[in-house]
């Protein structure tokens, strides 16, 4: 029996053995955190008033004048929630998910707009936070490492050069090939996207420019590199430029297109 197989034996042992022994109440909590892990994250009619500099009662008043057409068009309400104030009185507000808060933003300045887009970057870039994992998620994930290490390094061989390559960036932070990404999204997800049906859903999206070349903003903030290899034609030399997605950015992106698919 190989590594691999070892750990595949122990991850089926551990989860069968937490199967027959959690009680229930465990088994409810498990539950109850996977689902509101999956729930897409939300912003509160408060926050988008501090953050736009509005009063509350005015931002209400656009939630509700634009829910119409918002039900018209997606089928959902926004979903009304409340808070108790300084005097403990029980008032209404709102959740609204990112696309909701966008809706809701243009009826905003432009200043204000700017204002809850970034806000909402920053929301996003925390939740980027690594969770500590158990250890039956350990060992899959080490098996999952594996599985991928033995797919990149077919995809090397495949990908091979017959001519002299020098890469001109040597440290690509753990940065892989989107097509390689595209194939882990299918290991992992069963999500069939393929590399040009990919750099499609990030051009389309907003991350990658019409010739494939991230944002910088995106780059900035670690998800992507960009890498360049120069290559000998006859006598002359040329430089050719690659957009590669790091660790982060791999993270990052599953969990949009997650998302996107449970909306």
């Amino acid at each position: 029996m190989n590594n691999f197989d070892r750990i595949l034996k122990d991850i089926y042992e551990i989860e069968s053995y937490s199967k027959e022994t959690l009680p229930e109440s465990a088994a409810l909590v498990k539950t109850e955190y996977n689902q509101s892990k999956s729930n897409e994250p939300t912003m509160s009619s408060r926050e988008i008033a501090e953050i736009s500099d509005k009063q509350h009662k005015d931002v209400l008043e656009a939630i509700r004048v634009m829910e119409s057409a918002w039900v018209k068009v997606t089928g959902r309400n926004f979903s009304l929630s409340e808070y108790k104030d300084s005097t403990g009185r029980k008032l209404p507000c709102y959740e609204l998910t990112r696309r909701e808060c966008l809706y809701i933003g243009t009826k905003f300045s432009n200043e204000a707009r700017a204002k809850l887009i970034v806000r909402w970057e920053e929301l996003e870039m925390q939740n980027l936070k690594p969770k500590l994992p158990t250890y039956a998620e350990a060992l899959r994930e080490l098996a999952d490492t594996i599985e991928e290490k033995a797919l990149l390094e077919a995809q090397i061989e495949e990908n091979r050069p017959k001519v002299l390559f020098a890469d001109t960036v040597t440290n690509t932070d753990n940065a892989i090939e989107i097509g390689l990404f595209a194939k882990i999204i299918y290991n992992k997800h069963k999500i069939k996207m393929g590399r040009n049906r990919l750099f499609e859903w990030l051009r389309k999206n907003g991350y990658l420019m019409y010739k494939n070349v991230p944002y910088q903003i995106h780059i900035d903030n670690g998800l992507f590199k960009v890498i360049e290899k120069t290559y000998q034609v006859k006598d002359n030399s040329k430089i050719t430029s690659k957009t590669m997605i790091t660790g982060k950015g791999q993270i990052f992106i599953i969990e949009k297109i997650l998302a996107n698919i449970a909306a």
